[in-house]
Formats: structure tokens, sequence, C-alpha cells
């Protein structure tokens, strides 16, 4: 997501990825085709998981996508 101000990365990389992890995580409005945070997660199947890529659109609605994993 470039407008979170994180670093941009190639396309083929973050497909890769996404394949490669357990499942991922979206906010978007598709009538928009608009992206508004992602997620992916990896696990090592026992109790740990991890989160990358975490990534929301800047802004005052911020508090709107907090995502809590418990």
């Amino acid at each position: 997501m470039i407008n979170s101000g994180c670093e941009s990365i190639p396309s083929q990389k973050i497909s890769l990825a996404i394949e490669n992890s357990n499942f991922f995580f979206t906010i978007q409005n598709e009538s928009k085709n608009k992206l508004y945070g992602f997620v992916r997660v990896t696990s090592d199947r026992g109790l740990n998981a991890n989160l990358w890529n975490l990534s929301a659109e800047k802004g005052n609605s911020q508090n709107l996508f907090l995502l809590n994993i418990t």
C-alpha cells in the first residue's frame, strides 16, 4: 500500500509471499477499487503466528481499522 507510507514491494514478490502465507486479511471497498488495509500471516503451526506487511491508509479513520488478534 503505497498510500500508507510503507515501502513499495514489486507485485511478483508480494504474490509469492502471499502464496506462502497461511492467510491474509484486507479491508477494501471493491466498488471503488480501493484498498484501506492489509496484513498477511504466517505460522509455524504451533503457538506462533507472524504478521507481515501490515499497513493501513493514512488519515483520521485509522482507528476504525484497528485489528485485535488474540
